[in-house]
């Protein structure tokens, strides 16, 4: 299964070095979307991948302008909302390093890592951020009824897409 977004569209998302591990971007992206992305979207998920690249899904995947319930909204699309989660993930393994003789912190002689607590502020703030976006992409699948009936359906059914739970730091 291919990763929905690349190395160079989650950089241009978010604010990282110039200089990318794209291993440890790739398996954070790929984490993030088979555990993060499936579980928020439940089944709906899979209609994602199989129509990702089609045009009726371009507004979902990149983001737009909508109106629900008579009023105007705007949502960021699929792939920033993948690119939060996948940040999460990568602040949190960003300076570890799995070598044959353990894992290590990576360090240099012109910087200093950052406290781990730092650390896990920032991917629960980039968790808090995910929660946010997909409140404003949920409200545009649910505009898009007949678009995306799979997603209103489990829904109505009572399938639980949105079991994490987010709070300010």
């Amino acid at each position: 299964m291919s990763n929905i977004i690349t190395t160079l569209e989650f950089a241009s998302y978010r604010n990282i070095s110039q200089k990318l591990d794209t291993g440890k971007i790739e398996e954070s992206i790929s984490l993030a979307q088979q555990s993060d992305l499936l579980q928020i979207l439940g089944d709906f998920y899979f209609d994602v991948l199989k129509n990702q690249d089609e045009t009726t899904y371009t507004d979902l995947m990149e983001g737009s302008g909508f109106t629900y319930n008579g009023y105007a909204y705007e949502h960021a699309g699929i792939k920033r909302l993948l690119a939060d989660y996948a940040y999460a993930r990568f602040a949190s393994a960003g300076n570890i390093n799995f070598t044959p003789f353990g894992i290590h912190k990576k360090l240099s002689n012109e910087s200093e890592p950052i406290d781990r607590n730092t650390v896990n502020d920032i991917a629960k703030q980039a968790q808090i951020d995910a929660g946010l976006k997909f409140q404003f992409i949920e409200m545009y699948i649910l505009s898009e009824p007949i678009l995306f009936e799979r997603y209103g359906k489990d829904k109505q059914q009572g399938t639980n897409f949105a079991s994490q739970r987010f709070s300010k730091l």
